[in-house]
């Protein structure tokens, strides 16, 4: 059973991929999209991430733990700033921190089937910081070209599921007091975590900064706990 799940969520994102016509992003971007560049962190950054960790998260396969982080953080900052800035200099993740302790909660329907169950994974919690480092710097040069629409509430700060849908109430109502009918169509993008959507480019040109960095994090490993 663990070695047919270990394959159904290490597989599935290339499978399901293969199902959707590939997108270049040069398609919808202006002819000359901004520059983003890709820097190198600090010692105040990653302590900041650090002591920002949550005392009761499950570590990965490494077995460090967030308290022993927090705990030892005077002592191990300069080191973890040095490997996350050398990660980024080299365009290189570690291959230890794209495994994954993984396991298959199920959903429901037929339990022998994997597709009725959703994998969580536990990562290390210091590839979770550096995904941190590059999420921070990706999303303020996002926010400072006015990427974001207003009508996108996932992945943005002081939004929700909430606000999403008290603004899809809202252009409801106002559809409704202007005696106007609204149409719907939901979509429900199953194992849509595990999707893996490819793309044909980057969204924006990199400069100073190895663009071949996100490329490592593609294959990651996967081990199910029994």
């Amino acid at each position: 059973m663990a070695d047919m799940m270990n394959h159904h969520f290490s597989t599935i994102g290339e499978r399901l991929a293969d199902v959707f016509e590939e997108v270049n992003p040069a398609d919808l971007m202006p002819t000359r999209p901004p520059i983003f560049n890709l820097t190198e962190t600090t010692d105040d950054t990653i302590t900041r991430l650090v002591q920002g960790l949550n005392p009761t998260k499950s570590c990965g396969i490494d077995g460090i733990t967030a308290r022993l982080l927090k705990d030892a953080g005077p002592e191990i900052i300069r080191p973890i700033t040095y490997v996350i800035n050398l990660s980024i200099r080299t365009a290189s993740f570690p291959s230890v921190w794209k495994v994954g302790l993984v396991t298959p909660i199920h959903k429901e329907g037929p339990m022998d089937d994997p597709n009725n169950y959703r994998p969580i994974t536990l990562l290390s919690l210091i590839s979770k910081i550096l995904e941190r480092v590059i999420h921070e710097q990706v999303y303020a040069f996002l926010r400072n070209e006015d990427f974001f629409t207003e009508c996108q509430s996932g992945f943005r700060k002081g939004h929700s599921t909430t606000t999403c849908l008290l603004d899809f109430l809202d252009g409801i109502y106002n559809d409704m007091e202007n005696g106007m009918v609204s149409g719907v169509l939901f979509l429900d993008l199953k194992n849509g975590p595990q999707k893996g959507l490819r793309f044909g480019g980057s969204l924006h040109t990199a400069e100073k900064a190895p663009t071949s960095w996100p490329k490592q994090i593609h294959s990651q490993l996967v081990r199910i706990v029994p």
